[in-house]
């Protein structure tokens, strides 16, 4: 079966989390962080789309991931900001 515009712009996205997420395991990265979080969100947009047009499939266990994924990173690069605004304006 040939591969459509969706899975393809989809299997993207999975190659970018994971190639985001390796660079911040390296590198502990600001940057990487914020890059994984804005892919994780792209996918969360496909998860919506295909809710809308696919109402019967089930996708709440795949959504709920995604979510628990993007709030866990969300956690961390709360702390980032932190730490960096300590650095800037030290108390």
């Amino acid at each position: 079966m040939p591969e459509t515009s969706l899975s393809s712009y989809y299997n993207q996205r999975v190659k970018q989390v994971y190639n985001h997420l390796l660079e911040f395991d390296l590198s502990s990265s600001e940057n990487s962080l914020h890059d994984f979080r804005v892919e994780i969100k792209k996918m969360k947009a496909i998860m919506k789309f295909l809710k809308s047009v696919y109402p019967k499939q089930k996708l709440k266990k795949s959504t709920r991931q995604l979510n628990s994924i993007f709030q866990e990173a969300g956690e961390i690069r709360e702390y980032q900001l932190l730490i960096l605004c300590h650095s800037v304006f030290p108390l």
